[in-house]
């Protein structure tokens, strides 16, 4: 398996890296099948997400063992991210024109995105894989940033759906030093029926440590819908 994907360089807005750095990701691109795209990229097309209330540290979903495997949506809709519209200290934005949930943390520079594209199946015939996303998201900030990303171990994120069922991302946690700052940023990918669900946050390098906890909670208080 070819741990690439078969589109063309990431274009998917996904977070503000500070300083007009931007994270970019999924090659697939959102749209409907008359919208023009790029050569070479895979016809995909993006779903409207599900609004779902933030939790608080003590209601929301526990991580647990990832499931064994993924349940095919019952509605036939790809699944989604059905992510928070509201939590304190955080200002969230939703584009509608890229399916994706951006949430900017107030004084921090921190932010935490929730992206979604389809077009999977294609990738899967073709050979490739989720951990090709991650290599494009660090391979892009690389690139924009002029400065070798250094990996860092990370615990993968585990998002419980609305069907209770939890899944693990694959996930890489990476530090780039630019001329403007440290930054470390921690992204996952899942791949699940024809759907890519993207989850990033970053920081500040200063500021990740004592902003685990809130990130958690927000992170936490996210679920994936139709799987």
């Amino acid at each position: 398996m070819k741990n690439q994907r078969p589109t063309s360089p990431p274009l998917l807005l996904l977070a503000t890296l500070g300083a007009g750095l931007f994270l970019t990701g999924c090659g697939l691109l959102p749209g409907g099948p008359d919208e023009p795209r790029d050569p070479g990229v895979s016809p995909v097309s993006a779903s409207p997400s599900d609004d779902r209330p933030s939790a608080s540290p003590d209601d929301r979903a526990p991580e647990g063992p990832p499931s064994p495997d993924a349940a095919s949506s019952p509605s036939g809709a790809a699944p989604d991210w059905s992510a928070p519209t509201f939590a304190t200290g955080w200002e969230i934005q939703y584009r509608a024109d890229m399916n994706l949930h951006q949430a900017t943390q107030d004084g921090t520079g921190c932010d935490v995105v929730f992206s979604q594209t389809t077009g999977t199946d294609q990738a899967r015939r073709d050979g490739f894989e989720p951990g090709g996303t991650l290599d494009a998201l660090v391979e892009n900030v690389a690139e924009r940033a002029g400065s070798t990303p250094v990996d860092v171990p990370a615990d993968p994120y585990r998002i419980v759906a609305d069907s209770g069922r939890t899944h693990e991302f694959e996930t890489r946690q990476v530090t780039f030093d630019t001329p403007d700052e440290h930054r470390t940023a921690r992204m996952g990918v899942l791949w699940v029926d024809d759907a890519e669900l993207v989850v990033s946050a970053s920081c500040p390098t200063e500021a990740w440590d004592e902003q685990q906890f809130p990130i958690a909670v927000l992170v936490g208080a996210a679920s994936i819908s139709g799987a």
